[in-house]
C-alpha cells in the first residue's frame, strides 16, 4: 500500500513543459489528479460534470474503481479445493477472506503464492520416478487438496502428508492421472 502512495505522490503534477490532454480546458492539470477524498461530500459526489462534455462524476470514477478492483481479485484468486463435507457459506467466506488479503497487502498473497510453488516443488522431486510420470501440475493439485479419498478407514481430502502416509503403508495405489485429467 505504501508503494502506490510513493506513486501517487511521483506522478501527482506532470514535468514541466507536458501537454494537458484532459477535456477540460479551463482547469490546469495540477488541479486534476491529487483530489482529497475528506473534502466530497453528498452534494459533490452527486453533482453535475463543470461543462456539458463527456465526463464522469467523482463517484462514477470511485464505483468503477472499485468494482474493477472487486472483479479482477475475485478472478485472480484461486483457493484450495473445498472438502465435499464443507457446506454453506464456507467455501465462499474462505475466497472472501483470500480477497480481502490480497487487496489490503498484496504481498502477502506474493509470499502465500511463493511458498505453495516451493512446496510443489518439494512434493514434485519426492515423487519424481519414470513410472510415476508426475508433472509439477499434479504436486500443486495434491498441495491444494485435489487428491480425496472414499474408503471404510478414511473419507476425506489427501493432504501431502496423509498421502505420502497411505502411500508408505501400501493403503493406496499411486494415482494413475495425466496432467491433462487434472
Amino acid at each position: 500500500m505504501l508503494f502506490y502512495v510513493l506513486i501517487f505522490l511521483i506522478f501527482r503534477n506532470p514535468p514541466p513543459g507536458s501537454v494537458d490532454a484532459s477535456p477540460m480546458q479551463h482547469a490546469p492539470s495540477r488541479y486534476l489528479l491529487p483530489i482529497s477524498l475528506f473534502s466530497l461530500n453528498a452534494a459533490s459526489l452527486n453533482s453535475e460534470p463543470p461543462c456539458n462534455c463527456n465526463q464522469q462524476s467523482v463517484l462514477d470514477i470511485i464505483w468503477s474503481c472499485a468494482l474493477t478492483l472487486f472483479l479482477c481479485t475475485w478472478v485472480s484468486i484461486h483457493p484450495n479445493v473445498p472438502d465435499p463435507n464443507e457446506e454453506g457459506w464456507k467455501p465462499l467466506w474462505r475466497q472472501l477472506k483470500i480477497m480481502y488479503w490480497s487487496i489490503l497487502a498484496p504481498e502477502l498473497v506474493l509470499t502465500w503464492a511463493f511458498r505453495q510453488y516451493m512446496g510443489a516443488r518439494m512434493i514434485f522431486h519426492q515423487y519424481k520416478k519414470p513410472e510415476h510420470k508426475w508433472t509439477i501440475k499434479h504436486a500443486h493439485f495434491l498441495q491444494m487438496g485435489g487428491f480425496h479419498l472414499q474408503s471404510k478407514d478414511y473419507s476425506g481430502v489427501l493432504d501431502p502428508e496423509k498421502f505420502h502416509d497411505f502411500l508408505e503403508k501400501h493403503k493406496i495405489l499411486f494415482p494413475d492421472i495425466t496432467k491433462e485429467e487434472i
